[in-house]
Order: C-alpha cells, then sequence, then structure tokens
C-alpha cells in the first residue's frame, strides 16, 4: 500500500485497516512512503511517529517492509534528485525504527 508521509490521522486510518487485513492473511505488509512535504522539512519527531506505528504492527506479529521514496533517481517525484537531504532523511527514518525496536520492519 501507499503512504504519506508524514503520516496524517487518515492514512494512519488506512494503514490500520490495511495491514489488519494482512496479519489476518499471515503475510508480510508492504508500505511505500511517498513523501508529501520537502525533504528539510521531515522532523525526527515524524520518524518517531511512523517508527512507533511499525513497532505496534511488529508487535502484532505482522513484519513491514518499507519502501522509503522509491526512485529517488527521478525527476518525476518531488524528493527526486536531491542525494544529500534523501540519504538524510532515510538514515533518520532507519535509526528511528531501530531505537523504536521494530525489528521485522
Amino acid at each position: 500500500t501507499y503512504l504519506a508521509y508524514p503520516v496524517t490521522d487518515e492514512g494512519r486510518t488506512a494503514l490500520d485497516a490495511y495491514v489488519a487485513q494482512v496479519g489476518r492473511l499471515g503475510a508480510t505488509a508492504l508500505v511505500t512512503m511517498t513523501i508529501t512535504v520537502p525533504l528539510g522539512d521531515l522532523t525526527i519527531a515524524m520518524a518517531n511517529d511512523f517508527a512507533a506505528l511499525m513497532a505496534g504492527y511488529n508487535a502484532q506479529g505482522i513484519p513491514v517492509l518499507v519502501r522509503f521514496g522509491p526512485e529517488m533517481n527521478g525527476s518525476w517525484h518531488p524528493w527526486g534528485q536531491q542525494p544529500t537531504a534523501y540519504v538524510a532523511a532515510f538514515r533518520t527514518v532507519a535509526e528511528r525504527l531501530r531505537a523504536a525496536a521494530a525489528p521485522a520492519v
């Protein structure tokens, strides 16, 4: 499924429903994060919120694969062709996922 990042209340509701369905099937969730704000505007607090959400799914026994802003090398996405800002944003999310004890993400 696709998830706008930072996560909105509407996005969280849709993601909860998707992950619940995946969990009932005993499958792995695949979440593609589409970045909706400039990369430089992403914060640690946003990453913490996402990480807490993922840790909650992991605690339910549901593994999640995350695609963070895919195709960053293309010009067709707002987050594209900004390697330094992209790497920084990716690392922030990855670090927060590790800190949140979300081992199956």
